[in-house]
């Protein structure tokens, strides 16, 4: 009786290595997940960070636009294009010299 005993312990001797063995696997895997949920957060923070960043640069630039645009509203475009047009070519300050230095 002692004979066929043996046989049922080293199963469970090996039975329990290789539950060992699993429980040292979940460990590493939970501990790898902590890593990437903490790898993660950072990603998603310095996401948000970028996305508050940029809604921060568009309300500037719109700004900006929003202040151009009424600085051209001030001076309407199509009178200075016309009184370009109609006045005389101007005289070139090199051309004034050119002709006192002969």
């Amino acid at each position: 009786m002692d004979g066929c005993c043996y046989p049922l312990e080293s199963r469970c001797t090996a039975l329990t290595a290789r539950l060992d063995t699993i429980g040292a696997r979940i460990d590493s895997m939970v501990t790898q997940q902590d890593t990437m949920e903490s790898t993660l957060a950072s990603l998603v923070e310095s996401h948000h960070a970028v996305v508050d960043t940029i809604t921060t640069l568009t309300d500037k630039f719109n700004k900006v636009a929003s202040h151009l645009e009424k600085l051209t509203d001030v001076q309407p475009r199509s009178s200075s294009s016309h009184a370009l047009s109609d006045s005389a070519p101007p005289t070139s300050a090199f051309r004034k010299n050119k002709n006192k230095i002969r």
